[in-house]
């Protein structure tokens, strides 16, 4: 397949991003893993039958955030902080996509050099 401008351009701009995007992919990473363990915290005392373990309350973050299409997760919050962890869960879920997605966009930004100068 032939390289065109756009696939030269995005690859430029996916270069200046790429360290900035594993940043924030490992920090979201790390604020998923600890909003789970506290929702397990809060959770486990309310349903200890759905969340008997911190790896049931992981899985049930992470289908959060692909909608649970095996429907593997747990009942769902029913406590106050539980509920409280779901709403950052939930915006965890929008700054998945968006952060990356600016990035990549920065790095558009950045990588706007003429591919082919003009003379």
């Amino acid at each position: 397949m032939k390289r065109t401008n756009s696939f030269i351009l995005f690859g430029r701009a996916f270069k200046y991003a790429s360290r900035d995007f594993w940043v924030s992919v490992q920090v979201l990473f790390w604020l998923t893993l600890v909003l789970a363990i506290l929702f397990y915290l809060f959770e486990h005392e309310a349903q200890p039958e759905e969340y008997s373990n911190p790896l049931a309350a992981l899985v049930w973050a992470v289908t959060r955030y692909i909608g649970d299409p095996g429907h593997f997760s747990g009942a769902g919050p029913v406590t106050l902080c539980g509920r409280y962890i779901d709403t950052a869960i939930g915006i965890l879920k929008i700054l998945i996509f968006a952060v990356p997605a600016g990035l990549v966009g920065n790095g558009f930004r950045k990588a706007r050099v003429p591919i082919c100068p003009t003379g």
